[in-house]
């Protein structure tokens, strides 16, 4: 397939490095703008890991769907269902070690992840804890492509007010007439009132606490449907056991921008037949056990159907606009970009997602008044981004790519090293823009 961008040249493109003139623009960018966040599967590193190649495995999966012989709907499931099964361990179920007491989590990783959130929040509100002017609210908003809760409960364990899209106290659904609602204090006796500062969070593909339930979008924080699916996916596993597994490599960079050749893909793409071709043929050799293991793909679609979650595939787009809630996420994001004033602070996103990558460059070109930061894991991301974007400053120039601070202890060859800008370093660098 050949690259939209082929054109543009972004090997040469060289991204600002945070110091202080740089953390002086960032304050009074802070001071003057409606303050919007845009946070993507790397910053949710270590806990959760990034999508990897499953996009890629879905395309290749749907391109050769005909070429898969007689029993080809079977197999056509069971490659799905390995897919499928990577995203929700990595990405869905995960949520359950992340907030709950769980033995089997990677208690290192996701107490290092749960306190980078929290001071990562806890300063994002700060930007604005101080502003006297009532034409700029007290008030950020954070859009994240994530599925995970880390957002949730660090707004929570903070103690910030949060508009979450969601509205109720037993039966709780999903809504987003709280959006922009602002919290304030009256004085007692003097007639005044004071803004407290509060927060908007917007899951623009969804989260693993949502469930589709009939006509409407429900909140279950009791897990049991993950668990649920959970238990599908082990028992669908026994039908191939004995087989080597497939598994997703563990060793993804810190930010969503790991590259796969398609060689990698398509051979990846055959282990997972060759693995589904082996359960399907262990299943025939029981009298019922094909009938036995569709029984089972069945019941896994069924239960998978309650996840309200834009899958990870290259027509998520289609998905997204076709759905009220998730449209309506993206309108949310849409109609901050275009207010006078605003600007968006981007981490741990590729932008390999085609709508927000389109929705984000349409804004920076119809509103002067727009301020994109991305702030890039390291020197490398910063290439790719580019490359996904089409970038140059020449063409947005309300655009600026952003890597860390030299490192102080390089010399030499390594003089050119940057910090990483992960959440505790963008964290950092918030609280002294604030102070």
């Amino acid at each position: 397939m050949p690259d939209r961008h082929a054109d543009n040249d972004t090997t040469h493109v060289q991204p600002r490095e945070v110091d202080q003139a740089f953390l002086s623009d960032l304050r009074k960018t802070l001071e003057s703008t409606n303050i919007n966040f845009l946070l993507g599967a790397g910053c949710s590193m270590p806990a959760f890991r990034t999508l990897g190649n499953l996009e890629d495995l879905r395309d290749e999966l749907e391109d050769k769907r005909a070429s898969l012989g007689e029993s080809g709907d079977v197999i056509y499931r069971l490659i799905k269902a390995e897919i499928d099964r990577r995203f929700f361990m990595g990405s869905i179920y995960r949520n359950v070690e992340y907030v709950t007491d769980r033995e089997d989590g990677n208690k290192e990783d996701i107490q290092q992840t749960q306190d980078a959130y929290k001071d990562f929040c806890t300063e994002a509100i700060q930007t604005v804890a101080n502003r006297e002017s009532v034409d700029k609210p007290k008030q950020v908003t954070f859009f994240t492509s994530n599925y995970d809760l880390c957002m949730d409960l660090a707004l929570g364990e903070a103690g910030i007010p949060t508009n979450s899209a969601y509205r109720g106290r037993f039966s709780r659904v999903v809504t987003q007439q709280t959006f922009g609602n602002r919290v304030f204090s009256n004085g007692i006796g003097l007639g005044y009132r004071t803004e407290i500062p509060s927060a908007n969070l917007v899951k623009i593909h969804g989260c693993s606490s949502w469930r589709n339930d009939g006509d409407r979008l429900t909140i279950d924080d009791s897990y049991e449907i993950l668990e649920e699916i959970k238990a599908l996916f082990d028992a669908l596993s026994q039908f191939g056991e004995g087989q080597p597994e497939s598994r997703p490599s563990t060793s993804e960079p810190s930010e969503s921008c790991a590259t796969h050749t398609s060689a990698e893909t398509s051979a990846d793409f055959e282990t997972l037949k060759i693995q589904a071709e082996t359960t399907f043929k262990r299943a025939k050799q029981d009298k019922h056990g094909e009938e036995d293991l569709v029984a089972k793909l069945n019941e896994l679609d069924k239960a998978r159907d309650k996840l309200a979650v834009v899958l990870p595939n290259k027509g998520k787009f289609a998905s997204t606009v076709l759905n009220e809630t998730y449209y309506d996420q993206l309108r949310r994001l849409s109609n901050q970009l275009e207010l006078p004033n605003t600007s968006l602070l981007v981490m741990g996103f590729s932008f390999a997602d085609e709508h927000i990558r389109s929705l984000i460059t349409r804004a920076a070109k119809a509103n002067p008044t727009l301020k994109v930061i991305i702030l890039c894991y390291a020197k490398e991301t910063s290439t790719a981004i580019a490359k996904n974007l089409g970038y140059s400053p020449k063409e947005y120039p309300n655009i600026e790519l952003v890597v860390g601070p030299r490192s102080k202890q390089a010399l030499g060859p390594e003089a050119n090293h940057h910090q990483p800008l992960d959440i505790p370093a963008i964290a950092d660098i918030l609280r002294k823009a604030s102070a």
